[in-house]
């Protein structure tokens, strides 16, 4: 029974010294995490996400509404408006800005339910649509982001950081060098730089 446990044990730690090599020397498209206000960090596209109701009334829609005004949410709502949709679903993304914002692109996702749900495998799909969108951009390749789905949602920024680690390693090969995850605590930095 004891070598079951130091087997465990041994099995454990390799695979915990795999992720960090992977992460550290396979891992093309570099991931920061920083503390402060995502539209304060110098980057070509910003992704964060919103409600189904598209109101830009809490986090980082809610920002960007004291920064740039109405036109942004005037904006937000004229995408919805123009596409073929009766109604938001998870995992929508809206691709729209106000001309004196800094970002060539920003896309406003929709991540959790309205009962602050939040699925992993919309989140994945969120940040793989986003990135491909960003991908065909041109003269994008710094990315700032909110963790989507952890603010008002349910999911742990430890869960967060997994998925986006993953799915950045399908865009190793394009122009997107960086992706800086942007959150308001240090707690929730400490957990995605450990994980």
């Amino acid at each position: 029974m004891a070598a079951y446990a130091i087997l465990a044990i041994l099995l454990e730690a390799f695979i915990e010294y795999y992720h960090h090599l992977r992460d550290t020397y396979f891992l093309h498209m570099k991931i920061d995490y920083q503390i402060g206000n995502i539209l304060d960090v110098e980057s070509d596209a910003l992704v964060y996400s919103t409600n189904l109701k598209l109101l830009m009334s809490g986090g980082v829609g809610a920002s960007l509404l004291g920064r740039y005004g109405y036109d942004i949410q005037k904006s937000l709502y004229d995408a919805f408006d123009n596409g073929e949709k009766n109604e938001t679903r998870l995992g929508d993304i809206f691709d729209c800005k106000v001309e004196s914002m800094p970002w060539k692109k920003v896309l406003h996702s929709i991540a959790t339910d309205e009962d602050y749900v939040t699925d992993p495998i919309i989140v994945e799909n969120i940040i793989r649509d986003c990135l491909g969108i960003l991908e065909l951009s041109h003269g994008v390749s710094r990315i700032s982001m909110s963790a989507l789905g952890c603010g008002w949602g349910n999911m742990k920024h430890k869960q967060f950081t997994d998925i986006l680690k993953k799915v950045s390693m399908e865009f190793e090969n394009t122009d997107l060098e960086e992706i800086v995850v942007v959150c308001d605590r240090e707690e929730e930095v400490a957990s995605m730089r450990t994980a």
